[in-house]
């Protein structure tokens, strides 16, 4: 198995690491991620990172591109709605799914026999007026996406502006009808997996990972991970009873540290192995695992 992941710095496409030969492969950054028309992000933004139908797929800001899951040779872009300070890539069967942070929106995609189809969800605010700060425009700030048996999970994590609201869990159903929104105690949460009745997220401003009951509606443990104002803790994978968690270097920390992935036990609560990113100390974006 490979962990496939993208990180902040904008050097690369994206990253890998074979988790049998404990070996690292770097994939040179590719000119057709480059967006121009973004007005508020740089123009190279690998973001989110998936395996969809064979084939590994990055998105930055509205830059669909897709690579060969062996060679990790650049193969074709593909088309994607105009999307802005996109955080990650979701896919299930037949549907991939991009988040949009800044636009606070899920972009629901499928290949159809006469080309590509999109739905688009838009959450929106609850606050009849958004505060008159540049961040304004990501109120929400929808930054992760996961399914839940027949229902959809959007993470509101409301990090843009100092008279936040709490985050929040919206469950829809596959229609995007809203079953109900769930306030969650966490600071600037990230990266949702689920593991049968389970949630897992992260939380990067509190530094703690959160495990939450989705029957319950609510969080029964956490465990603190790291010092939140030294790392940026983002990109949560899921392999049978580990999770891989992303810790990176976070903005503005003079004194860095290479980049790092965490291997968390989910039976015995606890960290069991740390693997160190060569070279690499920005913030880790999306984590998924590659067979």
């Amino acid at each position: 198995m490979k962990l496939i992941f993208t990180e902040e710095s904008h050097q690369f496409s994206f990253l890998v690491y074979d988790l049998e030969s404990k070996s690292f492969h770097k994939v040179p950054l590719n000119e057709n991620l480059e967006d121009t028309t973004t007005k508020n992000r740089t123009h190279y933004r690998p973001f989110g990172i998936t395996v969809h139908r064979g084939e590994i797929f990055v998105v930055s800001n509205s830059k669909l591109c897709v690579f060969d899951k062996d060679t990790f040779e650049f193969k074709r872009s593909e088309y994607a709605s105009i999307n802005e300070n996109t955080h990650e890539l979701y896919s299930d069967s037949k549907t991939l799914w991009i988040v949009d942070t800044s636009r606070n929106r899920i972009v629901a995609t499928e290949k159809t026999l006469y080309g590509s189809s999109e739905r688009i969800l838009t959450i929106q605010s609850s606050k009849n007026s958004l505060p008159n700060t540049r961040w304004a425009y990501d109120y929400n700030h929808v930054n992760s996406f996961a399914v839940y048996k027949n229902d959809l999970l959007v993470l509101e994590s409301n990090i843009s502006n100092k008279q936040r609201e709490p985050a929040r869990l919206t469950k829809l159903d596959r229609n995007f009808n809203l079953i109900n929104k769930y306030t969650l105690p966490s600071d600037s949460p990230h990266s949702l997996k689920v593991k049968e009745d389970s949630l897992w997220f992260v939380g990067s401003g509190d530094g703690n990972l959160h495990h939450y009951d989705l029957k319950s509606n609510r969080v029964i443990d956490k465990h603190f991970i790291c010092n939140p104002r030294m790392h940026w803790m983002r990109g949560l994978a899921l392999f049978k009873n580990l999770l891989y968690i992303g810790v990176g270097t976070y903005r503005g920390v003079e004194s860095r540290k290479e980049n790092r992935i965490l291997v968390f036990d989910m039976t015995s609560k606890r960290v069991v192995d740390t693997i160190y990113i060569e070279g690499c100390y920005s913030a880790i974006n999306q984590i998924n695992t590659l067979f």
